[in-house]
C-alpha cells in the first residue's frame, strides 16, 4: 500500500511505542526458533521448475555478503511502489517491487480497474476468475512490478460490518479457497509474484493496529485486537483458502495486524508454523505495513520480510538472537519465487506511466456474470414489469452517473467522509489499499444513454439522492417561478430504476447496514409513484433491505457489488436481456440485521484507553449460511441464491466412490491425513447431475454441492458445507451433464486430539441444487 508522509509517521509511531527489549518478546519466546522447513529442501515441491529455482537461489545467496542479505529482507524505499527490496546488482538480482492491489495497480492511471473479489465471488466462475488473474498478472508485470499484493482471502468476512469484506470472495471458506487458488495460479502465469493476505483472523478494521480512531492511526500493541480461534475452526475455516494459495505456489503470504491468542500474528510462532510447517510453505512471510512491532520477535517467529520500516533489532546479528543462518533462510525464501517465475530474465523496468490495460474483456464479462437478480416480476404468471427491459421510457434515479468530482478522487483510505459515505454517483469500488484507479469508467448512465440512442426510447437521469430536492423550481425571464413536482417527473417515464450504494473501505468498519445518503427513502419515494420500480444495489457486502424489499411496486432487485471500469455496460446488457443474469449471492442476506452473528466482532467504542481488547470466535466454523442453518434462522436471500430469465431443473444425481490420484500442484503440504495412505487432495467421490433449461432463454446455472457429515449439528459442526460447484451454460430447452470431483479433504474434518484430518465413520449426505436452501437432490454414502 502506498502511504503518505502522515501515514508513514503514524506507522513510525506504532513501531516506536514498542521498542525492542527482551521482556517485549512473546511469552513463548523460549521456544522460538529459526524456521528452515522448505527453505533449503526441495522435497515438498511438486514442480521441477521450483526445485531448480531453489538450487539457483542457493547458489546466489552463497555469494552474498551479510549486508546484502539483510537488505533483501527490508524496505529500500518506495520508488513508486508500495515497498522495495534492495536487490543485489552485482549478482544480477533486481530490486523487488511490491505493489497493491487486489483490483489492479494502485498508483497507475493506465492500467485496468478490475472488479473486486466479492464480484468475482458472485460469478461462481473459476475459469473467469483465472482468466482475470492472468490479465491482471500481465499488467503488473508489464508495469515492472515484481510482487502483486493482490490476493485477498483474510479476513474472510465473518460479520457483514467488516470494512474490507468487499476485498474478499465470500465468507464461505470453500468458495474462497477455490477462487484464491485460481487467482494465485493465474497471476503467476501472468508473470508476477502473488502475495496472499492477510493471515489470519483480520476480521475487522476497528483496533486492527491498536488505533481507536481507525484508519492508519497507529496505537500501542496493548490496544490491538486479539482473536481467540479454536484449533478446529482455524483449520476447517480460516486456513482453508491459504492452503490452496500455498499449493498453487503463492510467492508470499502476508501476516496480519491483529493478535491471535494474545500475540501479534507476525510475531506468533505457533500461527506462522501453520503456514511454514503444516502447509510446507516454501516462499516468504511478509508483514503487513507496520504489523511487526518487535523485529527480533517477528524474525524468530518466522516473518521473513518487514515493511515499511525495520526497527534496529531487525536482522541484527550483534544482539545474539538472530543468526546469519536465519537471515540466509529468509533470503532463500525471497529469491525462490523470483527465479521460479523467471523474473531475473529481461523483466520490464518499473514505469507506472506505461499503458498496460489488458483486462477490459474479462472485466466486462465478470460484470455480466456477477449480476445477481434477487427479485423479479413473474411474467410467465401474467405479471407486468420487471426485467428484462424493452423499449419503454426509463428514468434513472440516484447513483447512476459519475460522481461530480474526479473519477479517481474518492477511494483512498483517508478521504474521511461522514459515516464512510462518498459523494453521490456510481461507485465501482471500495476504498483503501484494495482500490485501484480506473483508466476510464462506463457508468450505467453512460451505457443506457447509448442504448436509448440506438433503441429510440426516452431516458432521463434524476440527479437526486433523496427527495428533499423536490419540488424543484425554475425562475423564468419574467420572474415567475415554475414548479416541477416529483410526480411530474415520474409521469414522463414508464419504468424507474433506482441506483443505491453502500460504500466500504479499509480502516473503518461499517456503522450500520443502511444504504448511503438515505437510499431507502429514495427507493420508497420513487416506488410510491411508479409501479414498475427496479432497484440496483452497488455494495461490497450485505445491506439491510427490510425497509423496501416487500414494497408491491418494486418489480425487481439487482445486486451488482463493485464491478470495476466496465460495470455500467455489463449491467445495462443484463437489464436489457442481452445476457441472462447468472450471479449468485456469495453471502447470506438476513431478514433482520439482528439475525447476523456478531459474536466475533469487538465493538466496544467510546474510549481511547481500551487495553488488551479481545474477542472469542465462539461460533467457530459457523460463518454466514452455516450460522443461519445451525440456528434455524430463515434468511431473506440465502447464500448461493440468484434468479435468471429462465428456469432450471436438476435430475439424475449419481454420487459414487471413485478414488483417483489428482495432479500435484506446486507444493505438497505436510497436512496429516489420518488412517490413510493416499493423498489428502486426491479424489474420493465423483458426483454427476443433469441440468435442464426449462425456459426459452439461453442462460447459465450454478450447480452447488453441499455435504452433511455424520455428526453434523453437534459440537458446532455446520449442518452442511459447500464442497463443490460448477457454472454451466445451458441452451434454451437444453440439457447438460455436470461432473463435480470431491476430494478426501472435502469430506474430512479436523481432529484436534490427533492433529490431523480424518474422514468420519458413518453416513455422509450429498445435496445438490441451486442455492444453500434449494437442494432438491440428495444422495448418501457410507464411510
Amino acid at each position: 500500500m502506498k502511504l503518505t508522509a502522515t501515514q508513514y509517521a503514524s506507522i513510525l509511531y506504532a513501531l516506536a511505542v514498542t521498542p525492542f527489549s527482551a521482556s517485549a518478546l512473546p511469552t513463548e519466546s523460549s521456544t522460538l526458533r529459526a524456521r528452515n522447513n522448505g527453505a533449503g529442501d526441495a522435497s515438498g515441491m511438486a514442480s521441477d521448475k521450483w526445485a531448480q529455482a531453489l538450487a539457483k537461489a542457493q547458489a546466489t545467496v552463497a555469494q552474498m555478503t551479510l549486508q546484502e542479505k539483510v537488505n533483501m529482507t527490508k524496505n529500500a524505499g518506495n520508488a513508486g511502489c508500495s515497498g522495495n527490496l534492495f536487490g543485489v546488482a552485482r549478482l544480477g538480482v533486481d530490486p523487488i517491487c511490491f505493489n497493491d492491489s487486489p483490483t489492479g495497480i494502485a498508483g497507475s492511471f493506465k492500467s485496468s480497474q478490475f472488479p473486486a473479489e466479492i464480484t468475482y465471488g458472485a460469478t461462481w466462475n473459476r475459469q473467469l476468475t483465472y482468466a482475470g488473474a492472468v490479465a491482471m498478472g500481465k499488467e503488473f508485470k508489464d508495469t515492472g512490478i515484481t510482487n502483486g499484493l493482490a490476493v485477498m482471502c483474510g479476513g474472510l468476512g465473518t460479520t457483514p460490518y467488516g470494512g474490507r469484506n468487499w476485498e474478499n470472495w465470500s465468507p464461505d471458506p470453500y468458495l474462497s479457497s477455490v477462487l484464491t487458488g485460481e487467482k494465485v495460479r493465474g497471476m503467476q502465469v501472468g508473470g508476477v509474484q502473488a502475495t496472499t493476505k492477510h493471515f489470519v483472523g483480520n476480521e475487522q478494521e476497528y483496533l486492527r493496529i491498536g488505533g481507536p480512531a481507525g484508519g492508519y492511526t497507529g496505537g500501542n500493541l496493548t490496544q490491538t485486537l486479539s482473536d481467540t480461534i479454536s484449533d478446529a475452526a482455524m483449520h476447517e475455516t480460516y486456513m482453508l483458502p491459504f492452503a490452496e494459495a500455498v499449493r498453487e505456489g503463492s510467492a508470499s503470504i502476508m501476516c496480519s495486524y491483529n493478535k491471535i491468542n494474545g500475540t501479534a500474528v507476525c510475531q506468533n510462532s505457533a500461527v506462522i508454523d501453520l503456514i511454514k510447517n503444516e502447509l510446507n510453505f516454501p516462499g516468504f512471510i511478509i508483514s503487513d505495513w507496520g504489523a511487526v512491532r518487535n523485529g527480533t520477535a517477528g524474525e524468530l517467529a518466522g516473518t521473513d520480510v518487514i515493511m515499511p520500516f525495520a526497527p534496529p533489532d531487525w536482522a541484527n546479528t550483534t544482539l545474539g538472537a538472530i543468526t546469519e543462518d536465519r537471515i540466509t533462510e529468509q533470503v532463500l525464501r525471497v529469491l525462490l519465487p523470483y527465479y521460479a517465475l523467471d523474473q531475473d530474465n529481461d523483466y520490464p523496468s518499473i514505469n507506472f506511466d506505461r499503458y498496460v490495460v489488458n483486462g477490459s474483456d474479462n472485466i466486462y464479462q465478470t460484470g455480466v456474470e456477477a449480476v445477481t437478480l434477487l427479485k423479479n416480476r413473474n411474467r410467465a404468471g401474467g405479471e407486468k414489469g420487471g426485467l428484462p427491459l424493452g423499449n419503454q421510457d426509463v428514468g434513472l434515479f440516484g447513483d447512476a452517473g459519475q460522481t461530480p468530482i474526479s473519477l479517481n478522487q474518492w477511494s483512498p483510505i483517508f478521504a474521511d467522509a461522514p459515516n464512510n459515505e462518498m459523494p453521490a454517483g456510481y461507485v465501482s469500488h471500495g476504498g483503501g489499499s484494495g482500490w485501484s484507479q480506473a483508466p476510464y469508467l462506463i457508468t450505467p448512465l453512460d451505457a443506457m444513454q447509448e442504448r436509448a440512442r440506438k433503441q429510440k426510447f426516452y431516458l432521463e437521469h434524476f440527479l437526486l439522492y433523496n427527495t428533499t430536492a423536490y419540488p424543484r423550481s425554475y425562475v423564468g425571464p419574467v420572474g415567475a417561478a415554475t414548479v416541477y413536482p416529483f410526480e411530474a417527473d415520474l409521469a414522463r417515464i414508464d419504468t424507474a430504476i433506482v441506483f443505491v450504494t453502500k460504500y466500504s473501505r479499509e480502516g473503518y468498519d461499517l456503522h450500520d447496514l443502511k444504504l448511503d445518503r438515505g437510499g431507502e427513502d429514495l427507493i420508497n419515494a420513487v416506488a410510491s409513484k411508479n409501479n414498475d420500480t427496479i432497484v440496483v444495489i452497488n455494495a461490497g457486502s450485505q445491506v439491510d433491505m427490510s425497509a423496501f424489499v416487500n414494497h408491491p411496486n418494486i418489480s425487481a432487485i439487482v445486486y451488482h457489488y463493485f464491478p470495476g471500469q466496465e460495470g455500467g455496460k455489463a449491467l445495462s446488457d443484463v437489464l436489457y436481456g442481452d445476457a441472462a443474469p447468472s450471479g449468485r449471492l456469495p453471502f447470506t442476506i438476513a431478514q433482520n440485521v439482528s439475525d447476523y452473528d456478531l459474536s466475533s466482532y469487538f465493538n466496544l467504542t467510546g474510549t481511547a484507553n481500551i487495553q488488551e481488547p479481545s474477542v472469542n470466535f465462539v461460533s467457530e466454523s459457523l460463518t454466514d449460511y452455516r450460522y443461519f442453518d445451525y440456528n434455524n434462522i430463515e434468511p431473506l436471500f440465502e447464500f448461493g441464491f440468484g434468479l435468471s430469465y429462465t428456469t432450471f431443473d436438476f435430475s439424475g444425481l449419481n454420487a459414487v466412490k471413485k478414488p483417483s490420484v489428482n495432479k500435484l500442484l506446486v507444493v505438497k503440504t505436510n497436512e496429516v491425513f489420518l488412517d490413510h495412505s493416499v493423498d489428502l487432495y486426491d479424489q474420493s467421490v465423483e458426483v454427476t447431475v443433469d441440468v435442464q433449461n426449462t425456459g426459452s432463454v439461453d442462460a447459465k446455472e450454478v450447480v452447488q454441492l453441499y455435504v452433511t457429515y455424520p455428526d453434523s449439528g453437534t459440537n458446532k459442526r455446520p449442518v452442511k458445507n459447500l464442497r463443490g460447484f460448477e457454472k454451466v451454460a445451458v441452451k434454451a430447452d437444453g440439457k447438460s451433464k455436470v461432473t463435480i470431483s470431491v476430494t478426501n479433504k472435502d469430506l474430512a474434518v479436523w481432529n484436534t486430539e490427533r492433529q490431523g484430518w480424518e474422514i468420519l465413520s458413518g453416513e455422509y449426505t450429498l445435496h445438490v441444487g441451486s442455492s444453500s436452501r434449494k437442494l432438491p437432490l440428495n444422495a448418501t454414502l457410507n464411510f
